[in-house]
């Protein structure tokens, strides 16, 4: 597809989850973090949507908590980078079909950190966002290119941290 016209589905998406997000209540407490995943293969300048993933969001802060591996993140825990105790996720992700986002609903913290999985690829993605008050919504895409994301290596990408 044209890049033209893959941004106007891109923006019908952000405009259609915003209408049919279901997070209700007072916006600076219960917020919907939503996630378009993309995923590019090496052999096509096509997008498609992932269908195995899954996502957590913690109430932790990236310099204080880190995941150590795959195994730990599609787990849905952190280690503390000091105690090196484990936590585990605060909110489970749901992916919303036909469209391949990932709704994390009622985010009730003013900073979150997102870790997704592909759990195919065995390569995760996380990202420590700020949740703005009076926001019901809040949009992102990420795409990934598990060829390029090699053992040991991080790719970092719009924000997110990309491993493997």
């Amino acid at each position: 597809m044209p890049p033209t016209t893959l941004n106007i589905m891109r923006n019908l998406l952000l405009i259609s989850l915003l209408l049919l997000c279901s997070c209700y209540g007072n916006p600076s407490t219960n917020s919907c973090y939503n996630i378009a995943l993309w995923e590019k293969s090496a052999d096509t300048v096509k997008l498609k949507k992932y269908v195995d993933v899954v996502t957590y969001a913690f109430y932790n802060d990236t310099t204080k908590f880190i995941f150590s591996s795959y195994k730990e993140a599609r787990e849905g825990q952190m280690t503390n980078i000091l105690t090196k105790e484990k936590v585990n996720y605060d909110i489970k992700g749901v992916t919303i079909e036909p469209d391949s986002v990932s709704n994390i609903s009622n985010v009730t913290a003013s900073k979150i950190t997102v870790v997704i999985c592909d759990t195919v690829n065995k390569v995760y993605a996380y990202r420590q966002s700020p949740i703005a008050a009076g926001l019901d919504s809040i949009f992102v895409i990420l795409e990934i290119e598990p060829y390029r994301v090699k053992e040991g290596k991080v790719i970092e990408k719009r924000g997110w941290i990309i491993k493997r």
